[in-house]
């Protein structure tokens, strides 16, 4: 099938991706009804009064498929997140952050192989027309604080 409409070939991207992601979900409805489902249990909590809008009566009007669907997607939270919305006394406090160590290793302990500063000199000195386009692009080369000799020794 050849597609010549962007709209057709946008829905067909999507179906694909849908598709995909409910074949790997462990549910038994799709992402979309899922979705919609939530947001009507939320809709519906959201007007009761506010003595009964609890958290706890949220999560027990929640369908299991919504909390599996959460459960397959990783959220990541920092440090500071977690101690500032999450009560950590059952689990205890962070350890304590110690400070990075800043390492400039050697290249090697031969004393008699080349080292960064020579590597730099020899990469300064080659002639690299067929990647002039790709470094012309700012994104694609070192900034000029780093483009110095005196960075790499």
């Amino acid at each position: 099938m050849i597609i010549t409409e962007p709209e057709t070939a946008i829905k067909a991207y999507k179906e694909h991706l849908l598709k995909e992601i409910n074949e790997k979900l462990n549910t038994k409805s799709d992402i979309d009804t899922i979705f919609r489902e939530a947001q009507k249990v939320f809709n519906s909590w959201s007007k009761l009064p506010v003595e009964e809008r609890t958290t706890q009566a949220l999560l027990q009007r929640l369908d299991f498929d919504f909390f599996e669907l959460l459960d397959s997607v990783t959220i990541a939270r920092s440090r500071k997140h977690i101690q500032r919305y999450y009560d950590t006394t059952a689990i205890g406090s962070f350890p304590e952050r110690k400070a990075p160590i800043s390492v400039r290793p050697k290249l090697t302990d031969l004393t008699s192989a080349i080292n960064y500063t020579e590597v730099f000199e020899h990469l300064s000195l080659l002639n690299l027309k067929i990647y002039t386009a790709i470094s012309s692009r700012p994104s694609m080369t070192l900034l000029p604080a780093r483009n110095t000799r005196s960075y790499w020794s």
